[in-house]
């Protein structure tokens, strides 16, 4: 079945979950009996066909045995007044299924043995499913407990005579681990409730139903008897789903330590496509290619000299990244393979793959990457290779920097070395400034803060005689003028940007090449900028305040082809899904036609950034298409202390402030900006938004705050950062001024901008 066939709402199939059908005045979720009735009535009157969840999930199997025109009735928990209305539903026709808590049985108000024989004797029109033991949200308890809920419970039923085949997610509440138990423990689908609409391309193990509850009106079932009224059912989790989760589990550790900050379980809570570290600092960061197996991980102690609370490991299959492994490991100096491996598999396997014990796991784990590379293919799909014989790009890397020589030459040795060559060899470098492998290139450092600058001499050092390496200087400060500056040197027909900080992955150069060579469509590819360190508890806030990009899912960006609207509310203005300023390349005479970064933002104006974001907006918005490749990796030093963490969240709120103020002062699609800004209010506002979502619980309202003042100073600051600019703008001959890199002479190989 196609894709969109799987979303068109005429497929849709509404599955009613429904809990007490009884008059009650403090129970939200009881329905009255009257109110079941008309429901019942207009179930009859809609004509469509009503299947148990086990007929339903048969039937997602196989679409074309499928009748789009059914519906499902299921009631959760076990109330002693299910018996009475399943006969109700029979005596119309229709089917049912009822999934039972099984550690109620026989107590007050819930059904007895004797009641779930009767619902039994009902033939093939009644299912009896599982609902777990006690009820508990199974996301959150320990792996061992989640196991015993699921199959004690099954086994209770099957005591009594019940062959089960279905399950409940209580407060439908599951993860991978969760859902792999579930098909671990035999049964052949599981309902979850999402309150949307299932479909033909919906998960079995985790069908989507609908919750009807005594505020629900017969009109809203009517409508999602029509097929409208909710959304189809989504396969991965949503945002607040995630986040939620988060909240869930803090509590639960907070309530077992009696008070006070405690690390967030799980090790890696997941929000949208990107993957959010929750361990409590200091937190090793290493990496892992499945296809070298999952050897052990050494832990030496911190650098505080403490031993490491947790490991955060970035599993890749070759260059291809799969995701995070989050795994608490206080006090340990070896984290074991059989550890790594069964952390692959409960929280990185595919959805629905098994975590088997034992010397099964390995061969388990191996399966379970082969099944992600083939499930994943279509989202992590590489664009096309060049065409045979085609030449490979000139690639120029410029990389901005303030005096900070030892970063600079660090940043400049990882891009050598990404490149295909090692910055540590010397030599004259290839005349035509080609590498080992890939084609030409070179970087170009630009040192925007040059007075008793150390850096040309560091370069000299570090890569004597190699002519791929220049250096510029522009005098006047600025982030954009410093990048353009770069822009203008460049040689080169892709243009990559990058800071002095940062440590390129090997992939990298090779990965951004691909995306260009493969997507002539193309006009700017951005990647992950992934933590190089969590050593400190500022650097673990760091990266859940900065999560940038769209985690490891391969995805363009343009205006002919926009995100759903659910997914991204207020693209193109939520820029930061499409990565940042520290990770972007470019095609130059794109970049050139857009005048390159706006100079009245950025790092050393008074707006203190949002030049990236300004630029990624502004390419969109020209119909240009953005490319967000996972596989283009940098790393990047957070800052370790929560001094300069505040400094960094104020002024990108000052950025962000500034960056939006020029999308309605100056900005080529004000129309468009201002009828976005309801939403924007919104979704800033939103405990479920991406934004604050990945931020998880615990994050200091300090922090939260000091984003809100400086969103706020904003506009205030771009407005007095492009009254400074204009008056640079118009000193006379002043090349440097307009961000170009003019004439200079060659110091130590280098053109330098006097």
């Amino acid at each position: 079945m196609s894709r969109r066939a799987v979303n068109d709402p005429a497929t849709a199939i509404p599955v009613l979950l429904y809990h007490r059908i009884a008059t009650s005045s403090d129970d939200p979720y009881a329905v009255s009996p009257a109110a079941f009735a008309a429901h019942i009535e207009a179930i009859v009157a809609s004509g469509r066909t009503a299947l148990t969840i086990s007929q339903l999930a048969d039937r997602l199997a196989m679409p074309g045995e499928l009748d789009e025109r059914s519906v499902a009735i299921t009631f959760d928990d076990g109330y002693a007044e299910t018996l009475d209305a399943v006969r109700s539903v029979t005596a119309a026709g229709l089917s049912a299924t009822v999934y039972v808590v099984t550690g109620s049985i026989g107590a007050p108000g819930m059904v007895t043995s004797d009641q779930i024989g009767a619902l039994v004797d009902m033939g093939e029109a009644v299912e009896v499913g599982a609902h777990s033991v006690s009820h508990p949200h199974l996301d959150e308890i320990g792996r061992g407990e989640m196991v015993t809920e699921i199959v004690e419970s099954r086994d209770a039923l099957r005591a009594l005579g019940v062959p089960v085949r279905s399950f409940s997610y209580p407060h439908g509440a599951y993860d991978r681990s969760v859902r792999a138990a579930v098909i671990r423990a035999g049964y052949g689908s599981a309902a979850g409730v999402k309150n949307a609409l299932s479909h033909p391309g919906d998960d079995r193990w985790a069908i989507g139903r609908y919750t009807v509850s005594g505020r629900t009106t017969l009109e809203k079932v009517g409508q999602l008897l029509e097929g409208r009224g909710a959304p189809l059912a989504w396969q991965a989790e949503r945002l607040r789903t995630r986040a939620y989760r988060c909240v869930r589990r803090f509590g639960r550790e907070r309530a077992r330590s009696g008070a006070g900050p405690v690390s967030v379980a799980p090790a890696v809570g997941v929000v949208g496509e990107t993957h959010v570290l929750a361990l409590g600092a200091p937190v090793a960061v290493r990496s892992l290619d499945t296809r070298r197996g999952f050897a052990d991980i050494e832990l030496p102690p911190a650098r505080s000299g403490a031993p490491y609370r947790g490991l955060a490991v970035l599993v890749k299959n070759g260059d291809e990244p799969l995701g995070w492994l989050g795994i608490e490991a206080p006090a340990v100096s070896t984290v074991g393979g059989d550890v790594l491996e069964r952390a692959y598999l409960d929280q990185l396997a595919p959805t629905g793959a098994e975590a088997p014990s034992g010397a099964e796991a390995s061969i388990a784990a191996k399966a379970s990457i082969d099944t992600q590379a083939a499930v994943g293919a279509k989202a992590r799909r590489r664009p096309a290779s060049a065409p045979p014989g085609a030449a490979p790009a000139f690639v120029s890397h410029v990389v901005t920097t303030c005096n900070q020589a030892a970063t600079a030459v660090r940043c400049v040795r990882s891009i050598m070395a990404s490149e295909g060559r090692s910055g540590d060899r010397g030599g004259s470098g290839d005349k035509d400034g080609s590498g080992d492998r890939g084609g030409p290139f070179e970087v170009v450092v630009v040192e925007n803060r040059p007075t008793h600058s150390t850096v040309r001499e560091a370069l000299d050092d570090a890569f004597p005689g190699d002519d791929r390496v220049r250096y510029l200087e522009v005098p006047i400060p600025g982030a954009s003028r410093a990048r353009n500056a770069g822009l203008q040197a460049a040689r080169g027909e892709i243009v990559v940007f990058t800071d002095d900080d940062i440590v390129a992955e090997l992939a990298w150069c090779g990965s951004l090449r691909a995306a260009f060579a493969g997507r002539p469509d193309v006009a700017c590819v951005t990647g992950p900028i992934l933590p190089l360190e969590l050593e400190t508890s500022a650097q673990v806030l760091m990266e859940r305040f900065s999560a940038v990009g769209d985690g490891f899912v391969r995805r363009d960006y343009s205006l002919a082809h926009p995100p759903e609207p659910h997914e991204q509310p207020l693209f193109p203005y939520t820029a930061g899904y499409f990565g940042s300023g520290g990770n972007c390349a470019f095609r130059r005479d794109v970049l050139l036609a857009l005048d390159g970064f706006d100079r009245a933002l950025g790092p050393g104006t008074p707006a203190r950034g949002g030049e990236d974001l300004d630029l990624l907006i502004r390419v969109v918005l020209a119909g240009e298409t953005l490319l967000y490749e996972p596989s283009a990796i940098v790393w990047h030093p957070h800052p370790d202390t929560m001094e300069v963490l505040s400094h960094e969240v104020f002024s990108y709120g000052i950025g962000l402030g500034a960056m939006l103020a020029k999308q309605l002062v100056a900005g080529p699609h004000r129309v468009r900006f201002v009828a976005s800004v309801p939403r924007g209010v919104r979704y800033l506002a939103s405990s479920g938004s991406r934004k604050n979502a990945i931020k998880g619980v615990g994050y200091p309202a300090r922090l939260d705050r000091l984003e809100r003042t400086g969103l706020a100073v904003g506009p205030a600051a771009y407005l007095r950062s492009r009254w400074a600019e204009r008056r640079l703008a118009a000193l006379p001959g002043d090349a440097a001024v307009n961000g170009r890199a003019v004439g200079g002479g060659a110091v130590g190989g280098r053109a330098v901008v006097q």
